[in-house]
């Protein structure tokens, strides 16, 4: 459509030229004619029509690539929040499967399941499950934690397992404020089930770290360490 207006203007400019030509011959003498100057006017507004589309249609071509560029932008960073959540997951699913084996990587599983989920909600709502398939590796971690606090002696294990649990708590600033936007996106998508699975997992997770530094105090004073 802009380029039809951009012809019509340009075929009008050209009739309107050959139109002046005609009217002022140059074999006749000057004078003054109604005739020519409406021939002229007609000439000048034309010119200033053919000016203003070409403005417009250049500006339009300018906006056009503008907003091809936003788009594809945001698919990218989209599609980045994806991979990267991708990538989390996998990196938890790659230690849980030598879980057995190991003694001071469960809360590194948590946080990487985390942050995967933190991701996934970064790209949108077409990511629900994935978020449910983090949560409940979550879960199986959270249980291993709560399984570790209620053993009598879990206080005196070795280092390893003692700074695991340290690693559990979470405090870190980052932490703390992507948790907050996984509770702001759940909520503002009405992912009701998907946000009371996320809320109780973090509220056992600090309860179980809560009875485990009781313990803990209880022990060092006992000990005398």
């Amino acid at each position: 459509m802009k380029k039809l207006s951009l012809y019509i203007s340009i075929l009008a400019f050209i009739i309107s030229t050959i139109t002046l030509v005609r009217t002022f011959p140059s074999k006749l003498p000057l004078g003054f004619d109604y005739l020519g100057i409406l021939v002229g006017i007609l000439a000048l507004l034309t010119t200033v029509l053919l000016a203003w589309q070409l403005i417009n249609y250049l500006s339009f071509e300018d906006r056009l690539n503008k907003k091809i560029e936003e788009a594809q932008d945001v698919i990218y960073k989209k599609n980045k929040e994806y991979m990267q959540g991708i990538v989390n997951y996998s990196e938890a699913f790659a230690l849980m499967q030598k879980i057995n084996s190991i003694e001071n990587e469960h809360a590194n599983i948590y946080r990487s399941m985390f942050w995967a989920i933190y991701h996934f909600c970064n790209y949108g709502i077409d990511t629900a499950d994935n978020i449910r398939e983090s949560l409940e590796a979550m879960k199986l971690i959270v249980s291993y934690f709560e399984d570790f606090e209620r053993e009598p002696n879990c206080c005196c294990y070795n280092s390893y397992k003692l700074s695991d649990f340290k690693e559990f708590e979470f405090n870190d600033d980052d932490f703390i404020s992507c948790k907050s936007n996984i509770l702001w996106f759940l909520k503002e998508n009405k992912k009701t089930e998907l946000l009371k699975e996320f809320k109780d997992l973090e509220d056992r997770r600090l309860e179980v770290l809560r009875k485990f530094n009781k313990k803990r105090i209880i022990y060092e004073k006992e000990s005398g360490e």
